[in-house]
Formats: structure tokens, C-alpha cells, sequence
């Protein structure tokens, strides 16, 4: 028997948790993938594109927000921008120089690993600790979006087998 209750979010915090999910999904499978000295496999090439293009969106979003000239991806860039800006906080480097180098040097470990078909934790150490906070992050963000906006219903069912 399973009895749950229902749980009401508003469509704007459940984006918000959505996009977090991701986030912390994606970071999740970039940490799992670098633990060890390996090969890549063609999941791990997705995997690692498509972190370089988020982090890509950050730098684009970064831009946006300091010069105040949007463009048609502002909505994903700026986004991609504050949760790396969120994540930067809890690795206790929230001045722009610290951003900035960061990204810089997340992007070439990802760039490298591309090209030689290998990751290891060596090779990847500001990739896993930028994927490490983002991860902590997504986590504190649904947890905290939940917890102060949750309604719970009283509906149960039951499952028989």
C-alpha cells in the first residue's frame, strides 16, 4: 500500500525547480564521471558539452548583466549566470576576477578532456569543484523552494498488486 498526499507549487517555482534539478543533474553525472582516471565514452562527451555550453551561458549572461544589453538567450544565459553566481558563493569566491578565471580554467579542463577522450579527478579539479557546488546548490534550492511553498492536500490512494 502506498498513501502519498499531493503537493501544490506555484508554475513559476516549479520552473525554478525544474531548472535546478537539471542543473544539479547534470552536475551530478560530471562528478560521478570524473572520479576516477578513464576514457570517455559518447555519454561522457554529451555529458561534458553540454556543461562547457552552460558554462558558456554563464559568460554570456555575465556580460548581459554587467553591460544591461540583452539578447534572444537572456532568459537561459542569465539564468546559467545566476546559478553558477549562487554556486560561487558557497566555494567562497564571489569577487568577478575569481568568476571569471574560474570559468576560464573549468572550460579548458573540459576542452582538454575532448580532445584526449580522457577525464581524471587530476585533470579536473575546478570542473569537479564548480560541479560539486552547483550540485550543493540545485539541492538547497529545491529544498528551500519546497519547504516555504509547499501546500500539502489530504489525498491518498492505495496500490494493490
Amino acid at each position: 500500500m502506498i498513501t502519498g498526499s499531493v503537493i501544490v507549487v506555484e508554475s513559476g517555482k516549479l520552473l525554478e525547480i525544474g531548472d535546478s534539478l537539471r542543473e544539479g543533474l547534470l552536475a551530478d553525472r560530471v562528478l560521478r564521471m570524473s572520479r576516477r582516471e578513464r576514457a570517455l565514452t559518447l555519454e561522457d562527451r554529451r555529458i561534458l558539452e553540454s556543461l562547457k555550453k552552460f558554462v558558456e551561458l554563464s559568460e554570456e549572461g555575465s556580460g548581459q548583466v554587467s553591460t544591461g544589453r540583452l539578447t534572444a538567450n537572456a532568459i537561459d544565459s542569465i539564468s546559467a549566470y545566476r546559478t553558477i553566481v549562487n554556486s560561487m558563493h558557497d566555494l567562497d569566491q564571489g569577487k568577478m576576477g575569481a568568476f571569471v578565471k574560474m570559468l576560464v580554467q573549468v572550460k579548458t579542463e573540459i576542452e582538454d578532456a575532448l580532445k584526449t577522450g580522457r577525464i581524471s579527478p587530476d585533470r579536473s579539479e575546478k570542473t569537479r569543484m564548480l560541479s560539486h557546488a552547483i550540485r550543493k546548490s540545485s539541492i538547497y534550492v529545491v529544498g528551500k523552494t519546497l519547504g516555504s511553498e509547499v501546500e500539502v492536500s489530504g489525498w491518498s490512494t492505495t496500490i494493490t498488486h
